[in-house]
């Protein structure tokens, strides 16, 4: 069973059981991006899928992006067609770049994640502190203190 789209190039088969003559589920499709009845211009393409179809079938063709295809979508396929055609050592250069930026961007995440963990932990101790003393001022127990807010006697009296 196929259904085709509008654009005519793309069609969607799902299944059957010729055993039991019944139509698979739903979940069971095949997806065919017929390329060669795809016949717009680059200056007709009017949506994003209009866009991917041509660059697929014109990519081998293309020496830069068609204007009016300055999507984030289509910058990201461009650059990575672009990526594709390095040679050998272009292409080691450029995977160990960007696996030193990755591994550049994951200790600054990482950095920062504890730098604001170690802020917050800081800040607590600093409330607790400044709680013990305004409770001290007013006359609680030391003892009191000490346990209420997880404190030794000792940090409590130093106030």
């Amino acid at each position: 069973l196929a259904h085709v789209t509008d654009s005519k190039c793309i069609v969607r088969y799902t299944m059957s059981r010729k055993d039991v003559d019944e139509i698979a589920p739903k979940t069971i499709i095949c997806t065919f991006v017929q390329l060669g009845f795809f016949s717009k211009r680059s200056d007709e393409c009017v949506d994003l899928l209009d866009q991917w179809l041509y660059s697929l079938k014109h990519m081998d063709a293309l020496d830069e992006v068609p204007d009016g295809f300055n999507s984030e979508e289509m910058s990201s396929l461009y650059t990575a067609a672009e990526i594709a055609l390095f040679d050998g050592e272009k292409r080691i250069k450029y995977e160990k770049a960007m696996m030193y930026e990755r591994d550049y961007n994951n200790d600054m995440y990482y950095s920062r994640k504890e730098g604001i963990e170690e802020g917050i932990a800081m800040g607590k101790e600093e409330e607790k502190l400044a709680n013990a003393k305004s409770l001290k001022q007013v006359g609680v127990p030391l003892e009191k203190i000490s346990q209420a807010l997880g404190l030794t006697v000792e940090q409590v009296q130093a106030l």
